[in-house]
């Protein structure tokens, strides 16, 4: 519901390519699900939701973010399921501090927006800190809160998936092609802690210049 038109554009580049969209669960369509706090316990959730997996063929993911950090689990606990990872402005709890990978300056905002009982304004707050953008952002914002008003994220699924994101780790680098890319003017999360993503898994990284978090 917050992928805007990326889709759209995705399967005009790629008409020949079968894709699905898999939710975290606790977000989205899964919002009355609990998110669970092991990486491998949600990376299974997502993977029994998948129809892709059932052809038992490798897939390549697309993640941003915590979908990113699960991305790169998911490649390294089942190898043989994934062929190439696209991860997008994500980071590593064992590569980066805790203030690099939530900039301090958007404390205050997301507690503000948690009390927001307004679904459009709420929206606004988060694409203002996630979107460099304005004319996406008002293209999208009116969307964006129709779908978070019927898929409302409870507030301890928001507090699990903190803990979720500081629960991921990564033993070694996984067996599938990764490509790194980030946005260099990211206001939610330092983009370095993408460069150190690239850096630790020996490959590179795209940097975007003018982007913010929500690449898409």
């Amino acid at each position: 519901g917050h992928w805007g038109d990326f889709f759209e554009y995705f399967k005009r580049k790629f008409p020949d390519s079968n894709f699905e969209i898999l939710e975290i669960p606790g977000n989205g369509t899964q919002y009355k699900e609990i998110t669970p706090m092991s990486a491998t316990e949600t990376i299974l959730k997502i993977k029994n939701s998948s129809l892709l997996l059932k052809n038992s063929e490798p897939v390549n993911i697309f993640g941003i973010s915590l979908g990113g950090m699960l991305a790169l689990k998911w490649a390294e606990v089942y190898p043989e399921e994934v062929k190439n990872l696209f991860v997008v402005n994500s980071s590593l709890p064992q590569l980066s501090k805790f203030h690099q990978r939530l900039r301090p300056e958007n404390y205050s905002k997301i507690i503000l927006s948690l009390f927001l009982n307004n679904f459009l304004e709420r929206e606004k707050k988060i694409l203002e800190m996630t979107s460099n953008n304005p004319n996406r952002l008002n293209l999208f914002v009116n969307k964006f809160s129709e779908f978070s008003e019927l898929h409302p994220v409870a507030y301890k699924n928001l507090f699990r998936q903190l803990l979720l994101a500081s629960n991921i780790k990564i033993q070694s680098p996984p067996k599938a092609r990764v490509k790194i890319l980030c946005s260099e003017r990211d206001r939610f999360v330092d983009f370095n802690c993408s460069i150190k993503i690239a850096e630790f898994l020996s490959t590179t990284s795209i940097v975007h210049p003018t982007a913010g978090h929500d690449l898409p």
